[in-house]
């Protein structure tokens, strides 16, 4: 068992005294195959949310005949995101209408002009820089448009800020490529019935919630 998990466990006995070893050492490992990249803190407190409501994040295959549809869709997200100011992650976001089947805005990450610089300093002092998908609904916001209905495509699966704004702004699905690595994000969305897809080199992932018994 990870070493931050079993010191986590240890060092929180309140918490730990109302759930099951066995099952929280399992929830983990599952968690763990789905996001690689997130930290122990991250999953373990992950964990605690799907026990509490007796579900279980996992994922299926969806069915797809033509990847080139999708691929070139988030491309034009890919592309947005080269011109980002950010000096650390690059990403893009975009807005897309379903009816009219096309991007109604794309924006990246760092300054929305590209005036605002997005500096290693930022980074080191914890500011960060602002994310792609607050810009994108910055620059909706300013057109007057509404997007309440529609889906966000963005390079990287949004962090939790991000998932509490895609939600709040009506946004019914959510695709990515790249996981982030905090997945509280994806957490959020799926249990305010925001649909999540990762698109993959060959298939199509979706992020789903599944009851589970302790």
């Amino acid at each position: 068992m990870n070493d931050v998990l079993v010191k986590s466990l240890q060092e929180m006995p309140d918490i730990a005294s109302n759930i099951e070893i066995s099952n929280q050492i399992r929830m983990h490992h599952m968690l763990q195959s789905l996001f690689p990249n997130a930290n122990a803190k991250v999953l373990f407190i992950i964990s605690e949310l799907l026990q509490s409501e007796s579900v279980m994040i996992s994922t299926r295959e969806i069915p797809c005949d033509n990847f080139d549809i999708y691929h070139k869709r988030m491309k034009n997200v890919m592309n947005k995101a080269k011109k980002s100011t950010c000096q650390v992650l690059k990403v893009g976001a975009g807005i897309w209408n379903q009816e009219a089947q096309q991007f109604e805005v794309i924006a990246h990450n760092g300054g929305l002009d590209d005036q605002i610089k997005c500096s290693l300093e930022m980074h080191e002092l914890k500011m960060g820089c602002g994310h792609a998908e607050p810009n994108a609904f910055a620059i909706a916001s300013r057109l007057g448009l509404r997007i309440e209905g529609m889906s966000m495509w963005v390079t990287d699966s949004p962090c939790y800020s991000c998932a509490q704004l895609n939600v709040s702004g009506g946004i019914k699905e959510v695709w990515f490529i790249r996981n982030h690595m905090n997945p509280l994000g994806i957490y959020y969305l799926l249990i305010n019935n925001v649909k999540v897809y990762q698109l993959l080199p060959m298939k199509i992932r979706e992020f789903i919630l599944v009851p589970v018994s302790y």
